[in-house]
Protein backbone atom coordinates (compact mmCIF):
# COMPACT_ATOMS: atom_id res chain seq x y z
CA UNK A 1 0.00 0.00 0.00
CA UNK A 2 1.45 3.37 -1.06
CA UNK A 3 2.10 6.07 1.49
CA UNK A 4 0.05 9.25 1.66
CA UNK A 5 1.90 12.48 0.87
CA UNK A 6 1.33 16.08 1.92
CA UNK A 7 1.32 18.85 -0.74
CA UNK A 8 4.86 19.71 0.39
CA UNK A 9 6.43 16.30 -0.18
CA UNK A 10 8.40 17.45 -3.26
CA UNK A 11 9.57 20.55 -1.40
CA UNK A 12 10.88 18.40 1.46
CA UNK A 13 12.89 16.26 -0.93
CA UNK A 14 14.30 19.32 -2.72
CA UNK A 15 15.47 20.70 0.62
CA UNK A 16 17.33 17.48 1.40
CA UNK A 17 14.99 16.02 4.01
CA UNK A 18 15.53 12.49 5.24
CA UNK A 19 12.07 11.01 4.65
CA UNK A 20 10.36 8.35 6.73
CA UNK A 21 7.01 6.57 7.11
CA UNK A 22 4.78 7.80 9.91
CA UNK A 23 1.16 6.76 10.46
CA UNK A 24 0.81 5.86 6.79
CA UNK A 25 2.35 9.12 5.53
CA UNK A 26 5.69 9.93 3.90
CA UNK A 27 7.10 12.63 6.14
CA UNK A 28 10.41 14.45 6.78
CA UNK A 29 12.29 13.03 9.77
CA UNK A 30 15.00 15.68 9.70
CA UNK A 31 16.77 18.05 7.28
CA UNK A 32 20.06 19.11 8.88
CA UNK A 33 19.93 17.23 12.18
CA UNK A 34 17.41 16.64 14.93
CA UNK A 35 19.50 18.54 17.48
CA UNK A 36 20.07 21.64 15.33
CA UNK A 37 16.37 21.78 14.43
CA UNK A 38 15.39 21.30 18.07
CA UNK A 39 17.66 24.16 19.19
CA UNK A 40 16.38 26.42 16.40
CA UNK A 41 12.87 26.10 17.83
CA UNK A 42 13.97 26.66 21.43
CA UNK A 43 16.11 29.69 20.53
CA UNK A 44 14.68 31.14 17.32
CA UNK A 45 12.04 29.60 15.07
CA UNK A 46 11.34 26.40 13.17
CA UNK A 47 8.77 25.37 10.58
CA UNK A 48 7.09 21.93 10.51
CA UNK A 49 4.79 20.36 7.95
CA UNK A 50 2.02 18.76 10.03
CA UNK A 51 -0.44 18.20 7.21
CA UNK A 52 -0.63 14.52 8.14
CA UNK A 53 -2.80 15.48 11.12
CA UNK A 54 -6.54 14.97 10.64
CA UNK A 55 -8.80 17.98 10.06
CA UNK A 56 -12.49 17.25 10.59
CA UNK A 57 -15.19 19.87 10.14
CA UNK A 58 -18.34 19.36 12.24
CA UNK A 59 -21.22 21.76 11.65
CA UNK A 60 -24.93 22.13 12.22
CA UNK A 61 -27.30 23.38 14.90
CA UNK A 62 -26.41 20.45 17.19
CA UNK A 63 -22.66 20.37 16.43
CA UNK A 64 -21.70 21.67 19.86
CA UNK A 65 -23.95 19.14 21.58
CA UNK A 66 -22.46 16.30 19.51
CA UNK A 67 -18.86 17.21 20.27
CA UNK A 68 -19.43 18.02 23.93
CA UNK A 69 -20.79 14.51 24.54
CA UNK A 70 -17.72 12.94 22.90
CA UNK A 71 -14.99 14.93 24.67
CA UNK A 72 -14.02 15.27 28.33
CA UNK A 73 -13.47 19.04 28.24
CA UNK A 74 -16.24 21.63 28.15
CA UNK A 75 -16.73 22.65 24.53
CA UNK A 76 -19.71 24.78 25.52
CA UNK A 77 -17.28 27.17 27.21
CA UNK A 78 -15.60 27.98 23.89
CA UNK A 79 -16.16 31.32 22.20
CA UNK A 80 -15.76 31.80 18.45
CA UNK A 81 -12.02 32.19 17.92
CA UNK A 82 -11.18 29.88 20.81
CA UNK A 83 -9.53 26.46 20.85
CA UNK A 84 -9.45 23.67 23.41
CA UNK A 85 -7.24 20.64 24.04
CA UNK A 86 -9.24 17.57 25.03
CA UNK A 87 -9.22 13.78 25.07
CA UNK A 88 -11.95 11.77 23.37
CA UNK A 89 -12.64 8.69 25.51
CA UNK A 90 -14.27 5.29 25.14
CA UNK A 91 -16.88 3.93 27.52
CA UNK A 92 -14.13 2.68 29.85
CA UNK A 93 -12.50 6.09 30.08
CA UNK A 94 -9.58 5.07 27.85
CA UNK A 95 -8.32 7.71 25.42
CA UNK A 96 -9.41 7.19 21.81
CA UNK A 97 -7.46 10.29 20.81
CA UNK A 98 -6.33 13.65 22.14
CA UNK A 99 -7.46 16.47 19.87
CA UNK A 100 -7.78 20.22 19.59
CA UNK A 101 -11.23 21.65 18.95
CA UNK A 102 -11.45 25.05 17.23
CA UNK A 103 -14.74 26.97 17.30
CA UNK A 104 -14.81 28.73 13.94
CA UNK A 105 -18.52 29.64 13.89
CA UNK A 106 -21.61 29.55 16.07
CA UNK A 107 -22.41 26.02 14.88
CA UNK A 108 -19.10 25.12 13.23
CA UNK A 109 -16.06 23.38 14.72
CA UNK A 110 -12.76 22.13 13.33
CA UNK A 111 -11.25 19.12 15.13
CA UNK A 112 -7.56 18.33 14.63
CA UNK A 113 -6.76 14.68 15.35
CA UNK A 114 -3.61 12.62 15.46
CA UNK A 115 -2.77 11.24 12.01
CA UNK A 116 -3.06 7.63 13.12
CA UNK A 117 -6.56 8.23 14.54
CA UNK A 118 -8.15 10.33 11.79
CA UNK A 119 -10.44 7.66 10.36
CA UNK A 120 -11.19 6.19 13.79
CA UNK A 121 -12.35 9.54 15.13
CA UNK A 122 -14.21 10.41 11.93
CA UNK A 123 -16.22 7.19 12.28
CA UNK A 124 -16.69 7.68 16.03
CA UNK A 125 -18.14 11.15 15.52
CA UNK A 126 -20.27 9.87 12.65
CA UNK A 127 -21.73 7.19 14.92
CA UNK A 128 -22.77 9.81 17.48
CA UNK A 129 -24.05 12.63 15.27
CA UNK A 130 -27.08 14.45 16.59
CA UNK A 131 -29.78 15.51 14.14
CA UNK A 132 -28.95 18.33 11.74
CA UNK A 133 -25.18 17.80 12.08
CA UNK A 134 -22.72 16.83 9.35
CA UNK A 135 -19.04 15.96 9.35
CA UNK A 136 -16.52 16.49 6.55
CA UNK A 137 -12.94 15.26 6.38
CA UNK A 138 -10.93 18.28 5.15
CA UNK A 139 -7.51 16.72 5.75
CA UNK A 140 -6.64 16.77 2.05
CA UNK A 141 -8.15 20.21 1.47
CA UNK A 142 -6.14 22.15 4.08
CA UNK A 143 -2.39 22.61 4.36
CA UNK A 144 -1.28 22.56 8.00
CA UNK A 145 2.05 24.00 9.12
CA UNK A 146 3.45 24.62 12.59
CA UNK A 147 5.63 27.70 13.06
CA UNK A 148 7.22 27.36 16.49
CA UNK A 149 9.71 29.28 18.60
CA UNK A 150 10.17 32.68 20.25
CA UNK A 151 10.69 34.39 16.88
CA UNK A 152 7.59 32.88 15.27
CA UNK A 153 5.52 35.99 16.01
CA UNK A 154 8.13 38.16 14.24
CA UNK A 155 7.93 36.05 11.09
CA UNK A 156 4.15 36.35 10.86
CA UNK A 157 4.12 40.06 11.63
CA UNK A 158 6.73 40.69 8.94
CA UNK A 159 4.32 39.03 6.51
CA UNK A 160 1.56 41.42 7.55
CA UNK A 161 -0.37 39.20 9.96
CA UNK A 162 -0.39 41.80 12.71
CA UNK A 163 -3.30 40.29 14.67
CA UNK A 164 -1.07 37.50 15.96
CA UNK A 165 0.66 39.84 18.40
CA UNK A 166 -2.44 40.00 20.61
CA UNK A 167 -3.46 36.34 20.37
CA UNK A 168 -3.66 34.43 23.64
CA UNK A 169 -2.77 30.74 23.91
CA UNK A 170 -5.50 28.52 22.49
CA UNK A 171 -7.07 31.28 20.44
CA UNK A 172 -6.96 31.97 16.72
CA UNK A 173 -7.60 34.53 14.03
CA UNK A 174 -8.77 34.04 10.46
CA UNK A 175 -6.96 35.89 7.68
CA UNK A 176 -6.12 35.36 4.00
CA UNK A 177 -3.16 34.28 1.91
CA UNK A 178 -3.71 35.27 -1.70
CA UNK A 179 -7.39 34.43 -2.11
CA UNK A 180 -7.45 31.52 0.35
CA UNK A 181 -8.66 31.32 3.93
CA UNK A 182 -5.87 31.11 6.51
CA UNK A 183 -6.47 30.15 10.14
CA UNK A 184 -3.64 31.18 12.49
CA UNK A 185 -3.85 29.56 15.94
CA UNK A 186 -1.66 30.10 18.99
CA UNK A 187 -1.25 26.37 19.55
CA UNK A 188 1.56 23.85 19.14
CA UNK A 189 3.34 20.71 20.28
CA UNK A 190 6.71 22.07 21.40
CA UNK A 191 6.12 24.02 24.62
CA UNK A 192 7.24 27.19 22.84
CA UNK A 193 5.31 30.20 21.69
CA UNK A 194 4.15 29.22 18.25
CA UNK A 195 1.38 29.05 15.71
CA UNK A 196 -0.38 26.35 13.76
CA UNK A 197 -1.34 27.60 10.33
CA UNK A 198 -4.18 26.07 8.31
CA UNK A 199 -4.50 27.18 4.71
CA UNK A 200 -7.57 26.19 2.66
CA UNK A 201 -6.35 24.93 -0.75
CA UNK A 202 -7.96 25.34 -4.18
CA UNK A 203 -8.84 22.13 -6.01
CA UNK A 204 -6.12 21.36 -8.52
CA UNK A 205 -3.74 23.98 -7.13
CA UNK A 206 -2.88 22.36 -3.80
CA UNK A 207 0.85 21.89 -4.34
CA UNK A 208 1.44 25.29 -5.98
CA UNK A 209 -0.24 27.32 -3.24
CA UNK A 210 1.26 25.16 -0.47
CA UNK A 211 4.78 25.67 -1.78
CA UNK A 212 4.23 29.39 -2.35
CA UNK A 213 2.99 29.91 1.22
CA UNK A 214 5.78 27.80 2.73
CA UNK A 215 8.45 29.57 0.69
CA UNK A 216 7.10 32.93 1.84
CA UNK A 217 7.43 31.82 5.47
CA UNK A 218 10.95 30.48 4.90
CA UNK A 219 12.06 33.72 3.25
CA UNK A 220 10.56 35.88 5.99
CA UNK A 221 12.11 33.68 8.66
CA UNK A 222 15.64 33.73 7.25
CA UNK A 223 16.61 36.85 9.21
CA UNK A 224 15.48 35.10 12.42
CA UNK A 225 17.40 31.86 11.83
CA UNK A 226 14.37 29.79 10.76
CA UNK A 227 15.03 26.14 10.03
CA UNK A 228 12.80 23.60 8.35
CA UNK A 229 12.17 20.88 10.94
CA UNK A 230 11.14 17.24 10.81
CA UNK A 231 9.30 14.79 13.01
CA UNK A 232 12.47 13.93 14.94
CA UNK A 233 12.76 17.40 16.48
CA UNK A 234 9.01 17.55 16.97
CA UNK A 235 9.25 14.48 19.17
CA UNK A 236 12.19 15.68 21.28
CA UNK A 237 10.59 19.09 21.73
CA UNK A 238 7.24 17.70 22.90
CA UNK A 239 9.03 15.31 25.26
CA UNK A 240 11.04 18.13 26.88
CA UNK A 241 7.73 19.95 27.34
CA UNK A 242 6.06 16.92 28.93
CA UNK A 243 3.47 16.47 26.18
CA UNK A 244 1.99 13.04 25.44
CA UNK A 245 2.35 11.04 22.22
CA UNK A 246 -0.61 8.90 21.24
CA UNK A 247 0.32 5.23 21.02
CA UNK A 248 3.17 5.72 23.48
CA UNK A 249 2.06 7.72 26.52
CA UNK A 250 -1.69 7.41 26.00
CA UNK A 251 -4.01 4.94 24.30
CA UNK A 252 -7.39 3.29 24.76
CA UNK A 253 -6.24 1.50 27.94
CA UNK A 254 -5.07 4.69 29.69
CA UNK A 255 -7.42 7.32 31.11
CA UNK A 256 -6.87 11.09 31.32
CA UNK A 257 -6.67 10.78 35.11
CA UNK A 258 -3.84 8.25 34.90
CA UNK A 259 -2.10 10.36 32.24
CA UNK A 260 -2.23 13.49 34.43
CA UNK A 261 -4.58 15.19 32.02
CA UNK A 262 -7.17 15.82 34.73
CA UNK A 263 -7.31 19.49 33.79
CA UNK A 264 -9.16 18.42 30.63
CA UNK A 265 -11.85 16.47 32.50
CA UNK A 266 -14.83 18.68 33.36
CA UNK A 267 -17.20 16.64 35.50
CA UNK A 268 -19.44 19.64 36.10
CA UNK A 269 -20.45 19.99 32.44
CA UNK A 270 -22.94 17.13 32.26
CA UNK A 271 -22.78 13.68 30.72
CA UNK A 272 -20.10 12.51 28.29
CA UNK A 273 -18.64 9.21 27.14
CA UNK A 274 -16.36 7.74 29.83
CA UNK A 275 -17.64 10.04 32.57
CA UNK A 276 -18.65 7.28 35.02
CA UNK A 277 -15.17 5.72 35.10
CA UNK A 278 -13.37 9.05 35.30
CA UNK A 279 -15.61 10.26 38.09
CA UNK A 280 -14.85 7.12 40.06
CA UNK A 281 -11.09 7.52 39.48
CA UNK A 282 -11.28 11.11 40.68
CA UNK A 283 -13.00 9.91 43.83
CA UNK A 284 -11.02 6.74 44.60
CA UNK A 285 -7.68 7.42 42.94
CA UNK A 286 -5.76 5.34 40.39
CA UNK A 287 -3.14 2.61 40.55
CA UNK A 288 -0.72 4.21 38.12
CA UNK A 289 0.20 7.70 36.94
CA UNK A 290 2.35 9.19 34.22
CA UNK A 291 5.62 10.63 35.48
CA UNK A 292 8.66 12.27 33.99
CA UNK A 293 12.28 11.45 34.74
CA UNK A 294 15.76 12.71 33.94
CA UNK A 295 18.71 10.34 33.56
CA UNK A 296 21.99 11.14 35.26
CA UNK A 297 23.88 10.81 31.98
CA UNK A 298 23.32 10.66 28.24
CA UNK A 299 21.73 7.21 28.27
CA UNK A 300 18.52 7.22 26.26
CA UNK A 301 15.54 5.34 27.71
CA UNK A 302 13.27 3.65 25.20
CA UNK A 303 9.66 2.55 25.15
CA UNK A 304 8.94 -0.59 27.20
CA UNK A 305 12.18 -0.39 29.22
CA UNK A 306 11.37 -1.40 32.79
CA UNK A 307 11.52 1.00 35.72
CA UNK A 308 12.87 -0.20 39.07
CA UNK A 309 12.82 1.28 42.56
CA UNK A 310 15.03 -0.29 45.22
CA UNK A 311 15.43 -3.40 43.08
CA UNK A 312 11.70 -3.94 42.48
CA UNK A 313 10.05 -3.44 39.11
CA UNK A 314 7.50 -0.64 39.49
CA UNK A 315 6.58 0.41 35.95
CA UNK A 316 7.72 0.91 32.39
CA UNK A 317 8.91 3.65 30.05
CA UNK A 318 6.47 4.96 27.45
CA UNK A 319 8.67 7.62 25.78
CA UNK A 320 12.34 8.47 25.96
CA UNK A 321 14.95 10.50 24.11
CA UNK A 322 17.97 12.75 24.44
CA UNK A 323 17.31 16.30 25.61
CA UNK A 324 19.43 18.81 23.65
CA UNK A 325 18.73 21.44 26.32
CA UNK A 326 19.67 19.31 29.34
CA UNK A 327 22.17 17.17 27.40
CA UNK A 328 20.81 14.17 29.26
CA UNK A 329 18.37 11.35 28.65
CA UNK A 330 14.76 12.13 29.55
CA UNK A 331 11.57 10.15 29.48
CA UNK A 332 8.08 9.37 30.71
CA UNK A 333 6.47 6.27 32.09
CA UNK A 334 3.82 4.94 34.45
CA UNK A 335 4.41 4.02 38.08
CA UNK A 336 2.46 3.90 41.34
CA UNK A 337 1.22 7.29 42.60
CA UNK A 338 3.03 6.56 45.88
CA UNK A 339 6.36 6.83 44.03
CA UNK A 340 5.50 10.03 42.19
CA UNK A 341 7.93 12.16 44.16
CA UNK A 342 10.27 14.63 42.42
CA UNK A 343 13.87 13.72 43.20
CA UNK A 344 13.11 10.04 43.87
CA UNK A 345 15.89 7.87 42.42
CA UNK A 346 14.89 5.08 40.01
CA UNK A 347 16.86 2.72 37.79
CA UNK A 348 16.21 1.67 34.21
CA UNK A 349 18.08 -1.35 32.81
CA UNK A 350 19.17 -0.75 29.22
CA UNK A 351 20.88 -2.95 26.66
CA UNK A 352 24.35 -2.66 28.16
CA UNK A 353 24.13 -0.48 31.26
CA UNK A 354 21.57 0.35 33.90
CA UNK A 355 20.71 4.04 33.95
CA UNK A 356 20.03 5.95 37.14
CA UNK A 357 17.33 8.59 36.88
CA UNK A 358 15.28 10.86 39.11
CA UNK A 359 11.57 11.60 38.98
CA UNK A 360 11.08 15.15 37.70
CA UNK A 361 8.23 17.49 36.88
CA UNK A 362 7.74 18.67 33.32
CA UNK A 363 8.57 20.74 31.44
CA UNK A 364 12.10 19.52 31.95
CA UNK A 365 13.72 22.82 30.91
CA UNK A 366 14.05 26.08 32.84
CA UNK A 367 10.78 27.89 32.09
CA UNK A 368 12.43 31.26 32.70
CA UNK A 369 14.73 30.61 29.73
CA UNK A 370 12.66 28.40 27.42
CA UNK A 371 9.03 27.84 26.49
CA UNK A 372 6.05 30.15 26.14
CA UNK A 373 6.42 31.34 29.76
CA UNK A 374 10.02 32.48 29.30
CA UNK A 375 11.10 35.85 30.64
CA UNK A 376 12.09 38.00 27.66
Amino acid sequence: MSLLETPLCSLHVRHGASMTEFAGWRMPLWYESIISEHLAVRNNVGLFDVSHMGRLLVRGVNAEKTIDYLVTNNVKALQIGGAQYTPICNDSGGIRDDVIVYKIGQDEFLIVTNAINRLKIYNWINEHLESNVEIDDLTFNILMLSLQGPKSVNVLMDLGYLNVKNLQRFSFTVDRFNDSKLLIAYTGYTGERGYELMLWLPRGGEQKLSEEFTSRLVSAGARYGLKLCGLGARDTLRLEAGMVLYGNDIDETITPIEAKLSFTVKLDKGDFIGRKVLEEQRRKGVGRVRVGFICEGRQIPRKNYRIYYEGVEVGSVTSGSYSPILQKGIGMGYISPSLDKPGLSISIPMRIHTATAVIAKWPFYDTKRYGYMRIE
